[in-house]
């Protein structure tokens, strides 16, 4: 094992306290040359961790653990660099932010992952203030099986949440977290809704039986290329459905709404982007502050048809006064979700390559699923109404860097035994993903990882409903130039690219 820490102890103390386990610990590498000769549950100390090549050929051992839980980026490089060169299979102990409960086990312990390469520090949460506005509330939870989703889920369950209402359009991965919640987690009460975020009768129906007091908008497309040719589908799905389910919540008196937005909003060159960036304007625009009391046509329209029955129906505000706080949080690629380029790159290893980069200078902002969910869960408890958040991402990672690192892991070499291709960048990609546009009035909080936006100009909703109009005429038309150019008048940075 790598380490000869708290984090060794607890998995050696488990080793030997359950025979039916399939390890046996022969030895142990520490940097602290110290506790060379010593034991802990009478496995030695052998050596310095440099010396890992000679210690593991002179005891036999089959495999490596690095068994310490907090490590940085050069750290952990280090350590991947040396187990390699012994050509035995090594494993790793996830970080504290994986850990729901925070329990290091040999249960735990997983192969390598391309995160672990990140080094990113563990996430400091106001424990006190989340469970504030979670403990024993009904959570709603859009695009709950995805990568974000599922991963609030998972987070969420440490602050015993009343009732987490899971809402997917996709039916295989609203299955899965509905099941990962009720087989690996103990009393946990959940409802699933199988559905689409505009089908507004569905909307009011879920609001009006279960009244959640938070809501974690984080169901978008988001595949750039994809949406890039089928614009009227970020029109449907992003923006309506975002819109619809803000004023869900006004009407039925939500607190806290926090809207999961993305570094592409910023001086968008694509559709998905721009999409995003209408939907931080429509979360400004029905901020309490900034609200002028009207709700979309689409609402109004269904008030209108549903006003036979007004004993299940629930009237709109008359007022412009409502107290859902509104907030927005903007963050980068997250690993191994659906849209990162990981598990293409894995798939591609696993043929034999080639592994293909678009340009050999694209960088991206990269952060864990765990580390993403656990920041959105911190600026919910710092949110008063209209800010967007910005989670500090580090520095940016170049992709054809990141594409020879996950070859390396495979114990493969770069260029030699799986060649890199590169093929262009594609419809609306950019070299260089941005956080922030310059003139914006970015200011740090009390927490180290989050910025906040302020100063941003709210667009009242009548003219905001206007444009809105205009764009739901285009998709419906599948006019995709007219759609870019409705985007554009919304969203003046936008370069819209009209060849596609």
């Amino acid at each position: 094992m790598i380490g000869a820490g708290d984090a060794a102890e607890k998995v050696l103390r488990e080793i030997h306290d359950n025979n039916q386990l399939p390890y046996r610990a022969i030895g142990m590498v520490d940097d602290d040359p110290a506790k060379t000769g010593l034991k802990l549950h009478g496995v030695p100390v052998l050596g310095l961790i440099d010396d890992l090549q000679e210690h593991v050929r002179r005891i036999g051992a089959q495999e490596i653990l690095i068994a310490t839980v907090v490590v940085n980026k050069s750290q952990m490089r280090r350590f991947v660099t040396l187990c390699q060169r012994t050509q035995l299979p090594f494993k790793v102990l996830p970080n504290i932010g994986e850990l729901i409960n925070g329990k290091v086990s040999i249960k735990t312990i997983r192969d390598i992952s391309y995160k672990d390469l990140l080094g990113r520090e563990e996430v400091r949460l106001e424990q006190d203030k989340i469970g504030g506005y979670l403990t024993g509330k009904t959570v709603l939870i859009t695009g709950a099986g995805g990568s974000i989703g599922s991963e609030l889920c998972r987070q969420i369950l440490r602050f015993a949440p009343g009732l987490i209402i899971l809402f997917d359009s996709s039916e295989e991965n609203l299955y899965n977290v509905q099941m990962e919640l009720r087989h690996e987690y103990d009393n946990i009460k959940t409802v699933t809704v199988l559905g689409k975020v505009q089908d507004l009768r569905l909307l009011k129906s879920v609001f009006r039986q279960h009244r959640p007091s938070v809501v974690f908008h984080t169901a978008a497309y988001k595949h750039v290329p994809l949406i890039e040719r089928n614009p009227w589908q970020a029109v449907y799905n992003n923006i309506f459905g975002t819109q619809l389910l803000m004023e869900a919540s006004i009407i039925h008196k939500v607190d806290r709404f926090v809207l999961v937005s993305t570094d592409k909003a910023v001086r968008p060159t694509n559709v998905m982007g721009a999409s995003k960036r209408v939907t931080e304007l429509l979360m400004l625009s029905y901020s309490a502050p900034y609200w002028d009391g009207n709700f979309s046509p689409a609402w109004r329209r269904i008030q209108r048809a549903m006003a036979a029955a007004p004993s299940t129906q629930q009237s709109l505000p008359q007022s412009n006064n409502h107290a859902t706080r509104f907030m927005g949080v903007r963050f980068g690629n997250v690993l191994g979700s659906s849209g990162s380029v990981i598990p293409l790159f894995k798939r591609q290893i696993e043929r034999g390559g080639p592994v293909t980069v678009t340009h050999p200078e694209v960088t991206r902002y990269f952060m864990s699923a765990e580390e993403a969910a656990q920041l959105i869960l911190q600026t919910g408890s710092m949110g008063e109404g209209g800010e967007i958040f910005i989670l500090k991402m580090g520095e940016p990672i170049k992709i054809a860097q990141m594409a020879r690192e996950l070859i390396k892991l495979t114990g493969r070499e770069p260029d030699n035994e799986i060649e890199i291709q590169y093929v262009g960048l594609r419809a609306g990609e950019k070299l260089y993903e941005e956080l922030i546009t310059e003139g914006e009035g970015i200011i740090d909080t009390h927490h180290e990882k989050i910025m906040v936006l302020r100063g941003d100009t709210a667009i009242p909703c009548q003219d905001l409903h206007d444009h809105l109009e205009i764009l739901a005429h285009k998709a419906k038309e599948l006019d995709s130039r007219g759609i870019k150019e409705g985007l554009q008048r919304l969203v003046p940075e936008y370069v819209p690219d009209y060849s596609v």
